[in-house]
């Protein structure tokens, strides 16, 4: 990430672009990582009731 901001750092002409680029770009691994966290909690209970479904085993019409 650093680097990226070095490189970017270059094409601005304004310290205030940069650092006001900066800024927004040191909240985006949190953003990402929220987004991340709830996919795979989606996928998890998606997973989960998968399994659910298809453990339950159909009952024999010869058992009462």
């Amino acid at each position: 990430m650093n680097t990226l901001l070095r490189n970017l750092s270059d094409k601005f002409s304004d310290n205030d672009d940069f650092f006001n680029l900066q800024e927004t770009l040191s909240d985006t691994p949190i953003v990402l990582l929220g987004f991340y966290s709830l996919i795979d909690l989606a996928v998890t209970k998606l997973s989960i009731q998968d399994i659910s479904m298809h453990s339950k085993k159909p009952k024999s019409r010869w058992m009462n």
